[in-house]
């Protein structure tokens, strides 16, 4: 497993909301942005969520 490495509130904010529920990644963003009272790109979001993903620490889920 590699190193998971938190190193800004956007990274670590998204961990807490992730252990509190499951949730889409538009809904993400806009609870992220709500925490931090900025504007979040998808680029600060996805590929983090992609590296959790790869580090199995959480699982894509579809929906249909």
């Amino acid at each position: 497993m590699n190193t998971l490495k938190i190193t800004n509130l956007i990274k670590f904010y998204t961990l807490l909301i992730l252990y509190r529920q499951s949730i889409h990644g538009y809904e993400l963003i806009k609870q992220l942005e709500i925490c931090t009272g900025k504007k979040i790109s998808t680029s600060h979001v996805y590929p983090f969520l992609e590296s959790l993903k790869k580090n199995k620490i959480i699982e894509l889920r579809e929906e249909g």
